[in-house]
């Protein structure tokens, strides 16, 4: 019989239940990574899910960002259109017999005609019903 030259090195395969406590995510989370193919990579041996320890600790180390020591600017620089005045209420509207305050306040003061009988080119109506 031969002899193998190179020692069997066993890995250490993990459930899916043991990464998800050492990585700090749920169960669901690693299933929607290996969907999407984003999270550390996997075995699959029969059906079951297992993931390779030293794999694990790669994947960590290539997500690994240096922080910047570099003092940032806390305020974007934004730069905002100017709008123009908010345009007139149209009059001529179909639907222009709505009463703002202003125009209460100004039917109150006898400057302009109460309109909650009829606006300027409707008929006034008198107290009887009847349209003069």
């Amino acid at each position: 019989m031969k002899q193998l030259t190179r020692a069997f090195e066993p890995r250490r395969l993990m459930r899916p239940e043991e990464v998800a406590c050492f990585l700090g995510v749920s169960e669901s989370t690693l299933a929607k990574w290996r969907c999407a193919k984003t999270g550390p990579p996997y075995i699959r041996i029969g059906g079951q899910v297992r993931y390779d320890a030293r794999l694990i600790e790669q994947w960590l180390e290539s997500r690994t960002e240096e922080s910047d020591d570099a003092p940032t600017s806390s305020l974007r620089q934004v730069e905002l259109q100017v709008h123009g005045a908010r345009p007139r209420i149209q009059r001529s509207h179909r639907l222009r017999g709505h009463i703002t305050k202003r125009e209460r306040c100004e039917g109150d003061r006898g400057e302009a005609q109460d309109r909650s009988r009829g606006g300027p080119d409707r008929p006034e109506q008198n107290g009887t019903g009847t349209i003069q």
